[in-house]
This record gives structure tokens, sequence and C-alpha cells, in this order.
């Protein structure tokens, strides 16, 4: 569970940065 923790973290990261841009469009 420690290895996907960072790849959860990470892909939460990147949808973040897309839900802000589609906000911002």
């Amino acid at each position: 569970m420690a290895q996907v923790f960072p790849r959860s973290a990470n892909w939460a990261s990147k949808a973040s940065i897309l839900a802000a841009l589609l906000i911002v469009a």
C-alpha cells in the first residue's frame, strides 16, 4: 500500500490541476 499511495496522490494531483483548468476555462 505504501507504494500505491504515491501513485494515487500523483493521479489526484493531476486530476486537481485538470479540474482547476476546467473551472478557469
